[in-house]
């Protein structure tokens, strides 16, 4: 099952942005999240928030993107009760669609859906003057 993410996007720096959190829907142990780049130079941050889940332990990976000098980067795992924010760059990520993707499974539990764990996709699309 693949859900699609809409992502937050910071605009202005020094602002607050409100958050736009996805929930898992699978009722299996692992869930893939796919959503749109406007540029390989996209950079990007995945933001898991466990601090509410069930106990256990949950892991996000990417695939490699198709363009030659991608690589894939490292998955990680995290925790119930923790927060993390993981920078990723789009080039090494995205398909010929501009399109990217990631899977959550869970390690212990064998329902996404139910595991109170909450995931958020943040761009920053704004210049800075130097």
């Amino acid at each position: 099952m693949a859900t699609i993410m809409t992502e937050s996007i910071i605009t202005v720096p020094n602002e607050a942005n409100e958050i736009i959190f996805c929930f898992p829907t699978s009722a299996t142990k692992s869930e893939t999240f796919t959503f749109g780049l406007s540029d390989t130079a996209d950079g990007f941050f995945v933001l898991a928030d466990a601090s509410g889940a069930m106990p256990g332990n949950y892991t996000i990976s990417f695939a490699k993107g198709v363009y030659p000098p991608a690589r894939t980067p490292k998955s990680f795992t995290f925790s119930d009760g923790t927060v993390i924010a993981f920078p990723v760059e789009s080039g090494h990520i995205e398909d010929k669609n501009s399109k990217a993707s990631f899977t959550v499974v869970s390690e212990d539990s064998g329902d996404l859906s139910n595991s109170g764990i909450k995931l958020a996709l943040i761009k920053k699309r704004y210049v800075t003057n130097n």
